[in-house]
């Protein structure tokens, strides 16, 4: 290559000084040549310049494209498997070069279509354990729905809270794996539809409080109660990143360790409210090399963990930082060795303004609240979360110890004493409150419970840590003797409203029934769209309820012929509402350019079924 260049730079030097020569000769000249003449050396030099320059570029055309046909062959040879690999020597003309990297481009080009297609297998079997992994989640999700109308006492609320909080948390697993293999390089989207943030932030940390029990970890949760509940933006999203910062957070932590999650609210006004997101572990701490990994990660999102942030049990953080960007904030994290570490950001949240927040302003004055320690001089973040929820409820707080609880036979006890059983776990230690006389609600776990003797131990009430703000409000009103609506389910009045219930699954019929039932709303069943086809033509409905994925006749094939018959004899249109698991913004308009009127995903919450009777049939037909 270094000979073919010099003799090229030979070749332009040549051409050059003969052009340098021809103009100065012209200059020695111009004073004893004519006009004419003068022009015609002028041309003569640039005519001799051109054909230089030609000729150079028909030199180097012709010598470079065989020798870089030959480089790329060779570098392609380089990468190449040892079957495919051809020795350098072999590359000795054009045409075999030629052929090689066609002969790889061939390979390349089959290699492709056969990865194509164990993906669209591979996706199509995940797609298919998805949907079918639904249908008895499906169940335990319903069923459990209609559990929680039933009598029960406060400890079996909670039990069934915690369930509806690891179902939902499967739920959105399911759902992120069905939306990343829908396509090929996922794109991340963050959405802005309403949401409780209390729900999603406490319905995030109660999924680990089995886990964090089973390590004797104490969770701990605050959120500011000047937050606004109601806000737009994505909460699926927020709840993914809080889960994997927790789940971080307890692969760092030893037994006896805290874990504290905070929201603080930074500022609000009529429109916005910003808010800040804490995890706090009191695990060993990241060294420095640890911290600037991490950092790493958080600067640059084409960077996935490294090897020795995975083999701390830090993960996710990759999708947990595109998150957060995506939604306007920035994930920081801070570390001392042997103090822990706190991962943090700051969102921005606009205010969901068609939904009123639900203002606590339930007064408790005169209701005495107590806390039970070994020591009063005990600091702990929990506690501080307890004494800011009661007090802004409108109670009076205060710590006892427990030799003043045992001692001091004439000291004024509270209305309602709060005592942890992490500190009276040893034998004989729940007894000291077995006869106070307060309402004694005792905070426990799922490994402590055995412990109890519900006949020695008569608490008032037993709830599972970890404390937040919805369990602190569900106990005083309880305490002052309110009662709280048993669930989102409203039972209205609905008259004379008929609905045909389209599904081929028994436990999702039974689900569906029971909440229209409770509705007051007369239901038909139908297994098939070709039952619901033979039943629209014999009777009026309000609301047709149709899933799609149906045997016999599905879901489309059976909207099609109900729309066919309401237009040939001219009959009112009933709304038509589909039940699917696809439920993005491409698939409902699928489902709408098919003739159905609305969708609702599955599973069926009893909230959309009660706000669909709103719109279509409580509006639409008796109004």
């Amino acid at each position: 290559m270094f000979k073919k260049y010099k003799i090229h730079s030979i070749t332009l030097a040549l051409i050059l000084l003969l052009s340098i020569g021809i103009y100065f000769s012209y200059v020695n000249l111009a004073t004893y040549l004519n006009n004419f003449q003068t022009i015609y050396l002028l041309g003569l030099s640039l005519i001799l310049v051109i054909i230089g320059f030609f000729a150079l570029y028909v030199h180097l055309e012709k010598n470079e494209q065989p020798v870089l046909l030959k480089d790329l062959a060779i570098h392609i040879s380089n990468v190449s498997t040892a079957a495919k690999k051809i020795p350098k020597h072999r590359f000795n003309n054009e045409k075999m070069a030629y052929e090689y990297i066609k002969s790889n481009f061939n390979n390349l080009n089959q290699n492709e279509s056969k990865i194509r297609s164990e993906y669209q297998a591979l996706k199509a079997f995940l797609n298919n354990f998805a949907y079918e992994i639904r249908t008895p989640m499906n169940g335990i999700f319903g069923y459990t729905k209609l559990l929680k109308e039933t009598s029960l006492n406060a400890e079996q609320q909670d039990l069934i809270t915690i369930i509806e909080n690891s179902y939902d948390n499967l739920e959105l697993t399911l759902s992120q794996m069905s939306l990343d293999l829908s396509r090929h390089r996922p794109k991340l989207e963050t959405k802005e539809i309403p949401f409780n943030l209390i729900k999603e932030v406490e319905t995030a940390v109660e999924t680990f409080s089995v886990e964090a029990d089973q390590k004797d970890i104490l969770l701990g949760l605050y959120i500011d109660p000047q937050i606004s509940h109601n806000l737009l933006g994505d909460g699926e999203k927020l709840s993914q990143v809080l889960t994997h910062l927790i789940d971080n957070a307890l692969a760092v932590s030893d037994s006896y360790n805290t874990i504290d999650i905070k929201l603080e609210n930074i500022n609000t006004d009529d429109n916005k409210s910003r808010i800040k997101f804490s995890i706090f572990d009191e695990g060993k701490g990241l060294e420095d090399l640890e911290l600037d990994a991490i950092r790493k990660i958080f600067s640059d999102m084409e960077i996935v963990e490294e090897s020795a942030i995975i083999r701390l049990g830090i993960k996710n953080l990759t999708m947990s930082n595109r998150i957060i960007n995506r939604m306007g904030g920035s994930l920081e994290v801070q570390s001392k060795i042997n103090e822990g570490s706190v991962f943090l950001f700051t969102l921005s949240f606009k205010k969901d303004n068609e939904e009123v927040d639900r203002k606590l302003n339930l007064i408790f004055k005169g209701l005495k609240i107590g806390l039970a320690l070994p020591h009063k001089d005990i600091k702990r973040q929990v506690d501080y979360n307890l004494q800011t929820y009661v007090e802004y409820l409108g109670g009076d707080f205060v710590i006892y110890s427990y030799d003043e609880i045992t001692r001091d036979l004439n000291i004024y006890l509270p209305d309602v004493m709060f005592v942890y059983h992490s500190y009276a776990k040893n034998q004989g230690e729940l007894d000291t409150f077995a006869n106070l006389k307060s309402k004694i609600i005792l905070i426990t776990s799922g490994t402590l419970r055995s412990q109890i003797d519900f006949e020695k131990h008569l608490f008032s009430s037993v709830v599972y840590a970890p404390i937040t703000m919805s369990k602190i409000l569900r106990i005083l009103l309880e305490s002052k003797n309110e009662i709280l609506p048993p669930s989102d389910i409203k039972t209205k009045t609905c008259g004379d409203i008929h609905v045909l219930v389209v599904e081929d699954n028994i436990i999702s019929q039974t689900i569906i029934a029971n909440i229209l039932k409770n509705m007051n709303i007369t239901v038909t069943v139908a297994s098939n769209g070709k039952e619901a086809y033979d039943l629209r033509k014999e009777n009026t409905y309000n609301l047709i309820f149709m899933d799609i994925s149906m045997p016999i006749m599905n879901g489309f094939e059976a909207t099609e012929k109900i729309l066919s018959f309401e237009k040939k004899n001219k009959d009112t249109h009933v709304p038509i509402i589909a039940f699917s698991t696809d439920t993005t913004d491409s698939d409902k308009q699928k489902y709408l350019e098919a003739g159905m009127d609305d969708l609702i995903g599955k599973p069926v919450h009893a909230d959309e079924i009660q706000n669909t009777i709103q719109e279509y049939c409580l509006h639409k037909y008796i109004k």
